[in-house]
């Protein structure tokens, strides 16, 4: 029989401090065990892991990443530059060009790290392994990227592009924002999970996972059988599908080594819409596997099943994923009666789906429910079998709801994919206390599922503060509400449009003959939403032609920028100031950019990075103003 073996946690107070010996949060718990699995996180970090993640330990994460990306041993071959640490993969991971010090010697290693930082040291870690992965450029979608630094704008753009690190909700990354041990092993187990091509594993040991797989044995009322399988996906938790116990008064779970589980058993959530059910049990030794990404997977690509066919115990069969929908996996693998409720696994041992059901008359053609709707399930239940069988099915909300603007006549909405037959929309224009519902263009209230809902908003005054609210409906059932970010109206051009015209009409600007190429731009808000300000950026050559233009040739180019500002303030519908600006990092102190007139703080120390920043505005005019603001002093046109 399998022993079952009760975990303490026990407190230890040792000369006044308390050691927490917290497990991960549920949300990481399988990134932990691949982590574990695969050495990419020293054993002293598999702990206290909603603790904030220092640089040395972060720079112990990224050598075990870099050497299981590259395949080579980090080593140290340079003198130590740093008076506050010895820590050799800290040394390694300078030797690589991954992580750098401070102008002052030190390295600070018990600092914490934020979002941004992150985001700059694993691009810097992928570089180092095979830079023609990180080469191109990247944009910024969050609606806070102006808070993002310049000089890692392109890393974080890179990481967000390609799925390693997203925002926080409401279209924001939060730069700034500390991260914890357990948030650095995911973005970690990401990376590797999507760069690691050497980390494929043989069908020997994809065999190996049948210890985490179970068969499932039904008993009914009427003194029928049925059986089917299951697999650990989590610590006490075991997925299957809904019909494989839906009506079932007693269930029977063997293990791959023919031992039956003798403990409770619960029905910790389930979605009969989607086939899917988890059962809770109190077996916390078996070994889970590990969740991957089914929104990865493509056709054609290898994938494994492990279940039990017409009685026969964990089987495991090899195909190919032959078609895709955001609600099926079509593979070409054997299935029979029992194997559902069998996990689909990809060719690095990742969990991709749920097998549910297989094509009669067809052979070797089944299906499988994505892994990525069994994370979206609700498993904090703990329903007896009696109470599964009278319960009504529970249609979750959807979420990730994210409002914008679209124009001044639109709002776009969208929400993370769900299995719905429709869903309504509400809004909201006093804070959540009361909500209308929102008609499409036909004048129903049903509305289908897009990538994104495009919404009219009629009349509304500028600086309305407006909140949707989604519910999904399926075979009656209503969900409840989730909420979008609140969005202020404005009048006039979106952000978007703005940041297109610009590149389409304001590449470079010139006077007298000179020509200043700009680089980049970015606007800001007022507090009702309104554009109120728009940046262009010039490099380093175009910095170097504004300090050295004449007087006329600053005027020509303030007096062409008052009139581009009144085409954007006609625009836009409102004043617009228009700012040309240099972002320079220098390892020291630039006194020559002191005494800038409008900005006279703009150099500051980068404590993370350990060089200087300056913020350098060179011109600076109101689409309004008979004056313009230089560098070095106002002017009167």
């Amino acid at each position: 029989m399998k022993k079952l073996v009760t975990l303490l946690l026990i407190l230890i107070i040792m000369a006044g401090t308390t050691q927490s010996l917290a497990a991960p949060s549920q949300w990481a718990i399988s990134e932990v065990e691949i982590a574990r699995e695969y050495n990419l996180v020293p054993q002293s970090l598999l702990s206290s892991y909603q603790s904030n993640i220092t640089r040395e330990e972060f720079s112990e994460m990224v050598i075990r990443l870099y050497e299981a990306l590259s395949g080579n041993v980090a080593k140290n071959q340079s003198a130590n530059p740093f008076s506050d640490t010895s820590n050799p993969e800290v040394l390694k991971a300078y030797d690589l060009g991954i992580v750098e010090g401070f102008g002052d010697g030190t390295f600070r290693p018990k600092s914490t790290i934020t979002r941004e930082a992150i985001a700059a040291l694993l691009f810097r870690t992928l570089e180092s392994v095979d830079p023609v992965i990180t080469q191109g450029t990247y944009t910024l979608g969050f609606s806070d990227r102006s808070e993002i630094s310049m000089w890692f704008r392109n890393e974080v753009g890179f990481m967000s592009k390609n799925g390693i690190i997203n925002g926080i909700g409401s279209n924001t990354f939060a730069p700034k924002m500390e991260t914890t041990r357990e948030q650095a092993i995911a973005l970690v187990v990401r990376l590797f999970n999507q760069y690691g091509g050497e980390g494929k594993l043989t069908a020997e040991q994809i065999g190996e996972f049948t210890s985490s797989a179970v068969q499932i044995f039904t008993e009914y009322d009427n003194g029928d059988f049925g059986y089917g399988s299951g697999f650990f996906f989590a610590p006490g938790k075991i997925a299957t599908n809904y019909h494989v116990i839906e009506g079932a008064t007693n269930l029977t779970i063997e293990y791959d080594n023919r031992d039956v589980y003798e403990g409770k058993v619960s029905v910790a959530g389930f979605s009969s819409g989607n086939d899917l059910a988890v059962l809770s049990v109190q077996d916390l030794n078996t070994r889970p596997i590990s969740s991957g990404d089914s929104s990865r997977l493509v056709k054609g690509q290898k994938v494994y099943s492990i279940n039990s066919p017409i009685g026969y115990r964990n089987i495991l069969t090899e195909g190919i994923v032959s078609g895709l929908t955001n609600d099926e996996i079509q593979v070409t693998l054997p299935l029979s009666e029992g194997s559902s409720g069998g996990v689909l696994l990809d060719e690095y041992g990742m969990a991709v789906g749920v097998v549910f059901a297989r094509m009669y008359g067809v052979e070797s053609l089944g299906f499988a429910k994505p892994i990525n709707i069994l994370k979206t399930l609700d498993t904090s239940k703990n329903l007896t079998l009696e109470e599964f069988n009278s319960s009504e099915d529970i249609l979750n909300p959807p979420i990730n709801i994210i409002a914008r603007q679209e124009n001044e006549d639109e709002a776009a909405l969208k929400w993370d994919w769900m299995e719905a037959d429709y869903f309504m929309i509400h809004k909201s224009l006093d804070g959540g206390e009361t909500f209308q519902p929102v008609k499409n263009n036909n004048g129903s209230d049903r509305w289908t599922y897009q990538n994104e809902v495009i919404i009219p908003l009629g009349e509304y005054q500028e600086g309305t503060r407006i909140m949707f609210a989604v519910s999904a409906v399926k075979d009656g059932v209503v969900s409840e509400r989730n909420h979008s970010n609140y969005l202020s109206l404005f009048k006039g051009m979106s952000e978007g449009e703005v940041f297109d015209d610009l590149i389409m009409n304001l590449p470079s600007i010139s006077a007298e003959g000179t020509l200043i190429n700009f680089e980049g731009y970015d606007v800001s808000r007022t507090s009702d939403n309104r554009i109120t300000r728009i940046y262009a950026y010039v490099n380093e050559d175009g910095f170097e032609e504004m300090l050295g233009a004449s007087s006329d040739v600053v005027k020509g180019i303030a007096q062409r920028l008052r009139v581009v500002g009144n085409r954007y303030a006609d625009l836009i519908g409102t004043d617009v100031e228009m700012t040309v600006m240099y972002l320079g990092l220098y390892d020291e102190y630039p006194h020559f950019l002191e005494g800038n007139y409008i900005n006279p703080d703009g150099i500051r120390r980068d404590q993370f990075i350990g060089l200087w920043e300056a913020e350098y505005p060179l011109i600076n005019v109101a689409n309004n103003s008979e004056i313009y603001i230089t560098w070095y002093g106002p002017y009167s046109f």
